[in-house]
């Protein structure tokens, strides 16, 4: 939409100048010709105004040879610009409302291809840094929003949008919510945030769900609407504020671990799925942070969180992963194939583990 509202302007730029110069001229010249004869700024004003308009009511006083050659001129060069100008608004109307439901109809069949994707309630300046962390970390996000605004600010950045309220039950089904991994609330209003949530849950009932919530006494009901974690900005917010004051140190560390410059440390959780060799190992064996350089900070299984996990533990399928390590590591991870070549099991001699080989690794990056 911005890009077609430029084009507009570059393309009325000259006649408006134009137009508004031979409105300058005219009022001069007609003003020059008739000061002598009492004739105002108001009457050339007028005259140029019938002149360029096609009104044309009468002379407001007498035209000699002269004066009615620049009245055919102010006329010619007017009309020309005038009707340029309105000529290239309608075509504008015109274009903007046939790229309008071309694009929506593109952005209905790029979201219609997307399974486990995001989608984001509200583009406030919340969900605008919410968008921009998703956008930074590679992650397919559907924005939701009322404001044709946020909609130009979405299209501007190639993000997926649509346009409605995100309490709605079709809303929520055009951006895919049935196929979504996931769902995060960042509108200002509690009430309207628990309606989404009731809705999203109603619509996928294991759609992981994160909300915002302006207040603490919201938090309970916000659980019960069926938010699986809720957020309170404030809170985080102070509780930085206080840590940035008597443990910078800390601060200094997780700020490195938010950041997404190259080399920055990143925590991440990886999720282990049916076919992953990793689950045939301990960890001792799997030697991950020799190999790729990552290391693994904790396991996750059935909620319970082991920390630091033994070094002989068997890693099994559903089990997740903290994992800390840059992006060029993770890019190591994600590419290294487990092989029995690569690894001696518990179950196997060096001399007979390349006799076979195994599947890939097959694993699932959850979230950062």
């Amino acid at each position: 939409m911005s890009t077609i509202r430029a084009q507009l302007l570059r393309r009325l730029s000259i006649p408006i100048i134009l137009l508004i110069a031979v409105n300058l001229v005219g009022v001069s010249g007609y003003y020059l010709m008739w000061r002598d004869e009492g004739g105002t700024l108001s009457d050339a004003l007028y005259m140029t105004f019938i002149t360029i308009t096609t009104i044309g009511y009468g002379e407001v006083y007498s035209l000699g040879t002269q004066e009615r050659f620049f009245t055919m001129a102010v006329s010619l060069l007017g009309i020309g610009s005038l009707s340029y100008v309105i000529g290239t608004t309608m075509e504008h109307v015109v274009a903007s409302q046939v790229a309008d439901a071309r694009g929506r109809r593109k952005m209905r069949n790029a979201i219609e291809k997307l399974s486990g994707h995001i989608i984001l309630a509200g583009l406030g300046q919340m969900g605008k840094q919410v968008a921009r962390e998703l956008s930074e970390q590679g992650r397919e996000f559907v924005i939701v929003d009322l404001d044709e605004n946020n909609e130009d600010y979405a299209k501007d950045r190639s993000y997926h949008y649509v346009l409605g309220d995100a309490s709605d039950e079709e809303t929520l089904i055009a951006a895919g919510v049935e196929r979504a991994r996931g769902l995060i609330a960042t509108a200002s209003d509690d009430a309207n945030n628990a309606f989404i949530i009731m809705t999203a849950r109603n619509l996928n009932s294991e759609l992981s769900i994160v909300v915002r919530a302006e207040s603490d006494t919201a938090h309970k009901k916000l659980l019960l609407a069926g938010a699986d974690q809720v957020i309170n900005p404030y809170i985080i917010g102070s509780r930085r504020i206080v840590n940035q004051v008597l443990r910078p140190a800390l601060v200094s560390l997780l700020e490195m671990n938010l950041a997404n410059h190259e080399g920055a440390l990143r925590l991440e959780e990886i999720e282990l799925r049916e076919g992953s060799t990793l689950t045939t190992q301990s960890l001792r064996n799997l030697n991950l942070r020799n190999r790729c350089g990552v290391n693994i900070v904790a396991v996750i299984r059935n909620d319970d969180i082991i920390s630091p996990p033994d070094p002989d533990m068997h890693l099994v399928i559903h089990d997740h992963l903290l994992v800390l390590g840059t992006a060029k590591q993770f890019a190591l991870l994600d590419a290294i194939e487990v092989t029995d070549t690569d690894i001696v099991t518990d179950n196997k001699s060096p001399d007979s583990k390349a006799a076979d080989s195994t599947d890939s690794d097959v694993t699932a990056r959850v979230a950062d």
